[in-house]
């Protein structure tokens, strides 16, 4: 009862810091600066973006099927779960978390990961979707959360970036993350954190609609490729 309470507490305290702060941008300029959750999409499936910056050739978004199922469940319950980093040999890179901190940008919520090990898992927050300039105050409440999982240093940026309207792939990550003792406490921290900042559980549609947008070409074709 007594760990319930400091957790509304916390929770508290760590809604008044998003929302008493100044954001660096008005609402208004915020949503020309973000990307719309249609492209986000769009460039996971391959295709071009309405918009141009959303993603680059350099920076892989584009999901294969398992990722993709997972894509669409971490929408609606507010956080990824990956096996380790989600490290793609073929595309050197880690297309389902470049897409989901994509998505989270969309949304302006940070993106929650559970980055599922061997031995332990790991609860990563990247606070930089929020495009905040106070992210020191706002990690300081996040740290403050009690939690049974241990806080790890992954050496986040103290870099605040001035010009923020660079699309997300472009800025720093500003991460911070716990060790679990086991995979439920990690699922756990990760449900608290999604709905500390506000986001609202969903049903997942469990991939009965079909996709608006087809998936493009290959790379050699000119496209993002799997």
């Amino acid at each position: 009862m007594l760990r319930r309470t400091a957790i509304l507490l916390h929770t508290a305290s760590l809604a008044r810091a998003l929302t008493t702060s100044t954001p660096l941008f008005a609402a208004n300029a915020a949503k020309k600066i973000r990307p719309s959750r249609d492209d986000v999409d769009r460039i996971s499936w391959g295709k071009p973006s309405k918009k141009k910056g959303v993603g680059s050739r350099g920076t892989p978004h584009r999901l294969n099927e398992a990722e993709r199922a997972e894509y669409d469940r971490a929408k609606a319950r507010g956080y990824v779960e990956v096996a380790g980093s989600a490290w793609r040999k073929e595309r050197r890179d880690a297309p389902l978390l470049n897409t989901w901190r994509n998505w989270c940008d969309a949304v302006a919520l940070p993106s929650i990961s559970v980055q599922k090990g061997t031995d332990v898992d790991l609860v990563v927050v990247d606070l930089s979707p929020l495009r905040r300039p106070d992210v020191l105050e706002v990690a300081a409440a996040v740290r403050a959360l009690p939690t049974p999982c241990a806080s790890v240093d992954v050496g986040e940026s103290e870099e605040i970036v001035e010009d923020e309207a660079r699309p997300i792939h472009q800025l720093p990550r500003y991460e911070v993350a716990w060790q679990a003792p086991d995979r439920a406490a990690a699922k756990a921290l990760a449900k608290e954190l999604a709905g500390a900042f506000g986001h609202a559980p969903k049903k997942a549609s469990g991939g009965k609609s079909a996709p608006r947008v087809k998936a493009g070409k290959g790379r050699r074709h000119g496209g993002y490729g799997i």
